[in-house]
């Protein structure tokens, strides 16, 4: 289950509990006469203020119907042994008293719904109650008790009927029968009888109804039973009926004729009782998916004849565990078991082969591809060549080298494969760039060879390109790329589609084609019939049968359909070759069966298209050939060992490196033959753990000392396995990475030269920041002394000279006090400015609506005399630290109070539009004096301002400051505007992500 779903299931059963203890306290209020004072909780005054006698106290229905709705939601999806689910029976009472409730509310009873000394059940609480506990029983309605009355049965549909409108009804007619003997209509008695008469007419009428139905479904099964029944019993397939227990109740004719058992025989004994031993633990098997709903589609065994022979027969098994049985069509596939074997043997060296091809190309670390011959397309490449070029498969496939690389390049490579295929030889390119779309100019060492068809034509250009652009680097400047090897081995299957158990949907569903004749022409071919041979039904009655044959098969065809015709034969099976309706030859294999229908003779016979198999020996010479061409001009050294360790393959780098002159020379011998005894026994070691193990070897690097060849060498071991998954043989690559260890080692040592300089660097900027720090205390107390002098000396010369200054002086003095407070008030900007560059943020939980109210509650002395409209939305939470986040809305909120300061009613905006590369995007946004968006760039610039002194007071360092704490949160700032039509500050910020990490909540 997914965490989210998960985490909100565990709140909703929480607060489940949370119901069940309230009522289980209230309950434990009237029994033991506890005070809890849960009422009064809940409830400040009285819910019934006209009756003081009755205390401020939840009445015990209703206190019963919340715990025992808490403990139907704690226990909604439990369910006993037996099946039963609990929920059920608490939800059940919850219906009984919130029913009682109801009615009592209906029909003016009190003791219904209400007790005394307690505030009785409301109406609209009973009815919560009563579609809360309906809501948990339809919340399951396929299970336990509500699937009797959901299900789509005749007493499924007989309960819902009595459900829908007898009760209601019932409900109706009481209360009608009450309310006309409360207004004296009639006397009680009268009442009585109106009462039991209507419940008898309505009880009648739904029972009619009901037998109606009932019966008209009966009919309808029976003429479904009597149709089964003649298909069962014509059919030349084997059908038959079991139960779940594995014992037959029915089979048909034909089971009988090909098994030889007579029906007594089958019906005594159990289904695996006929069964080989072999076979028998997956019969079981089978029939457990069968017990749970799941059919088996598909599904072959052997089965014992009456004259101890065995005969392979197929399976298709639909169950209806609601009938306790099981339906199946079985079919005899003896012959072409036995037809196939052969092919199977070689169908599975071809999947061997093809798994092996696959697995060698996708894992190795050069780019492998290949091409057609006639218009130099890619056929084939493999994920090295994906990776280094930045092309996709898909781009790769039906294209040229024209449509994926530059001019020049892609007329070289036509170049060299236009001399492959005139030539015919092996292609050797030392050095070849390639710009690769990922990682730019890549230079490759590349071997193209040619593979030629049957003819001795050229047919496909393999090319094996190893990229030696790391290793070319290396010499020159110590860098190389290190390409990994990988393994993928993928294995494919074809699913069979599901049938429904009635016969005839089987037949018309089957996977092989079913036809019958009579005379020379089909009567009957099913959709699979059509689909073999691109025809519909109607074409295919149109015309006599060998029209559909190819002519050299059309003789024997006719002759083996007179002679089912005529009696001298019953069964016959041969293969044919039949004309699809695009001209294209079908292989097929028939099997038919002489029969009678209304005294007609008739051949019933199932047709298999065996195209496929016709051509699976041709793919295997084609793939043989790429697979011996590909293995032996790679560039590593690969080999094959049996699950005795001894060769079984290998290509010529390796048959090279160990000293053989030819690949026979290692077939059937162990390492033990070419290796010193002490590494021989470790790779002997190595070979017998992974058979053990099955854990593969992968990239293992070591040394090898001495030899013609000393250095370092890359080892991958990797297991092969046939289709059941049993192991093959070992699969062993090995290459060369001496070059790459050396600079590996010339890397390191430059990483630790590199991590000194870095930690020297940080030394020297940690004593800039202690310098900064020095200096931004010299400012705030050297520079401010000058100020408060010069603001002094100006307050006592205007009291010395007391209006005695002519109004040019006292405009001077004037110009001398603000100018001094706006020296101070930049001096505070400043350091504030140099402060949230050097102060460590703590980042705690933000509620940032909370926050811009709070911003703008501190300046209300400043809008006093301003009509403002302030629009703030619902704001995220983010991440950020609580004192940073409350200078940059001080800043932008105190800007846009500014800004619109000549607008009759300003208009300021506080939102959030989305998200920019998983963050929030705030902004704060007016309808003021705006700016030009081309002197954007300015705007967040240390005292840089678009607007004149006069017009704005400010220092320029705000929005400067905006940008420094939102980049230290790690996000941005930006801003758009126009001329006298606003501004919007945008900035973004990490959200407050609800999840298993507790986050501190800052105050707000």
């Amino acid at each position: 289950m997914p965490r989210p779903l998960q985490l909100r299931r565990r709140c909703a059963q929480g607060l489940a509990v949370a119901v069940s203890i309230l009522g289980l306290l209230k309950l434990g209020d009237w029994t033991f006469d506890w005070q809890l004072g849960v009422d009064q909780l809940l409830f400040g005054e009285k819910l019934i203020l006209d009756d003081p006698a009755v205390p401020n106290r939840m009445a015990p229905n209703t206190a019963a119907g919340l715990l025992l709705l808490g403990l139907a939601l704690v226990t909604l999806d439990w369910k006993t042994r037996q099946g039963d689910r609990p929920a059920e029976l608490f939800a059940i009472l919850i219906l009984l008293i919130s029913l009682l409730a109801l009615i009592g509310h209906a029909y003016q009873v009190r003791w219904l719904y209400g007790l005394a000394r307690s505030i009785p059940m409301a109406v609209h609480t009973a009815a919560l109650l009563h579609l809360l506990a309906l809501g948990v029983l339809f919340s399951r309605a396929d299970q336990g008790l509500m699937r009797e009355i959901t299900n789509d049965s005749p007493g499924g549909v007989l309960a819902r009927r009595m459900f829908v409108t007898l009760m209601p009804v019932l409900f109706v007619l009481g209360w009608l029968c009450l309310a006309g003997e409360r207004k004296n209509l009639y006397a009680p008695d009268l009442g009585v009888t109106l009462h039991t008469l209507a419940n008898i007419g309505i009880s009648g009428s739904l029972i009619w109804w009901s037998a109606k139905s009932l019966h008209r479904a009966d009919a309808i099964r029976q003429a479904v039973d009597a149709e089964r029944r003649r298909f069962f019993t014509l059919s030349i397939d084997m059908f038959c009926i079991a139960s779940t227990d594995g014992c037959f109740t029915r089979v048909n004719p034909a089971f009988r004729h090909i098994l030889g058992h007579s029906t007594e025989e089958f019906l005594a004994r159990p289904l695996v009782d006929f069964i080989h031993p072999d076979d028998r633990a997956a019969m079981q098997a089978e029939m457990e998916k069968l017990r749970h709903g799941e059919p088996v589609i598909y599904f072959e065994n052997r089965f014992q004849c009456k004259d101890g022979s065995w005969k392979w027969l197929s399976w298709n098994i639909q169950p209806y565990l609601t009938e306790g049985l099981l339906y199946a069509t079985v079919r005899d596939v003896t012959a072409p078991k036995q037809a196939e074997q052969a092919l199977r043997e070689s169908e599975e060296r071809a999947r061997w082969s093809s798994r092996f091809l696959d697995s060698v190309i996708e894992n190795l670390p050069a780019m492998v591809f290949v091409k057609d011959a006639t218009d130099l397309r890619y056929v084939r490449v493999n994920r090295v060549a994906v990776e280094l070029t930045g092309v996709s498969r898909a781009e790769f496939l039906a294209k040229t080298d024209a449509a994926l690389y530059p001019e020049g390049e892609a007329a070289f490579f036509a170049q060299k494969d236009r001399e492959i295929v005139t030539g015919g030889q092996m292609i050797d390119i030392p050095e070849e760039p390639i710009h690769s779309h990922r990682h730019g100019v890549r230079l490759l060492h590349t071997k193209k060879v040619p593979i030629f068809d049957e003819a001795g034509q050229v047919k496909y250009i393999l090319g094996i390109s190893e990229d030696i652009t790391a290793r070319k680097a290396a010499e020159r400047e110590i860098q190389q790329l290190n390409e990994t090897l990988e393994q993928r081995v993928q294995e494919r299957t074809t699913a069979l589609a599901a049938t429904e158990g009635k016969f005839r949907v089987l037949v018309e569903q089957s996977l092989v084609g079913i036809y019958i004749i009579q005379g020379d022409r089909f009567v009957y071919t099913n959709p699979k019939m059509s689909e073999i041979l691109g025809r519909t039904a109607e074409e295919l009655a149109a015309c006599p049968i060998t029209d559909f044959v190819e002519e050299e098969d059309s003789p024997i065809t006719a002759e083996n359909v007179r002679r089912r015709l005529t009696g001298a034969a019953r069964e016959v099976r041969y293969h044919l070759r039949m004309t699809h309706k695009n001209g294209t030859v079908v292989h097929a294999e028939a099997h038919g069966t002489r029969a009678d229908l209304n005294d007609t003779p008739t051949i019933i016979g199932t047709m298999l298209d065996i195209t496929e198999r016709k051509h699976a020996e041709e793919r295997l010479v084609s793939e043989r050939n790429l697979l011996r061409t590909l293995i032996d001009h790679l560039p590593g050294y690969i080999f094959v060992k049996d699950t005795s360790c001894r060769y079984l393959l290998s290509n010529k780098a390796h048959t090279q490196l160990l000293g053989a002159t030819a690949e026979s020379d290692l077939i059937g011998k162990t390492v033990f033959d070419f290796f010193p005894e002490e590494k021989a026994r470790r790779f002997d070691a190595d070979d017998k753990r992974l058979l053990h193990n099955g854990e593969p070897v992968l990239e293992r690097e070591e040394r090898f000392e001495g030899g013609e060849r000393p250095g370092w060498r890359s080892t991958t071991k990797v297991l092969s396995r046939d289709a059941q998954g049993g192991i093959v043989s070992i699969v062993g690559i090995q290459h060369d990475i001496t070059d790459r260890r050396r600079a590996e080692e010339e890397i390191r040592m430059l990483n630790t030269e590199l991590e000194q300089r870095v930690q020297e660097r940080t030394s020297q900027l940690e004593a800039v920041n202690k310098e900064l720090e020095s200096f931004s205390y010299s400012v705030s107390h050297d520079l401010r002394a000058p100020l408060r002098h010069i603001q002094g000396y100006v307050e006592m010369l205007e009291q010395v000279t007391d209006g005695q200054l002519c109004e040019k002086a006292r405009r001077y003095l004037k110009t001398i006090r603000d100018s001094s407070v706006d020296m101070g008030q930049l001096i505070d900007d400043l350091l504030e400015f140099s402060r949230m560059g050097r102060v460590a943020l703590a980042e705690t939980s933000i509620q940032m609506d909370a926050l811009a109210r709070k911003t703008i509650q501190s300046m209300e002395l400043s809008l006093q005399d301003r009509k403002v409209e302030w629009k703030i939305a619902a704001l995220p939470r983010v991440l950020g630290d609580p004192a940073a986040l409350r200078q940059v809305m001080t800043n932008l909120i105190g800007n846009a109070v500014k800004y619109t300061r000549r607008r009759d009613a300003a208009e300021i905006e506080i939102g959030c539009s989305g998200e920019e590369d998983g963050r929030l995007v705030l902004f704060v946004k007016d309808n003021g004096a705006g700016f030009d968006m081309k002197y954007s760039h300015k705007l967040f610039g240390v005292f840089q301002r678009l607007h004149r002194a006069e017009e704005f007071e400010g220092t320029g360092i705000g929005l400067a400051t905006v940008q420094r704490v939102i980049g230290r949160h790690g996000g941005r700032a930006w801003a758009q505007g126009a001329i006298n039509e606003g501004a919007t500050i945008f900035f973004t910020l990490k959200p407050a992500v609800a999840s298993g990490t507790a986050l501190t909540q800052a105050p707000t």
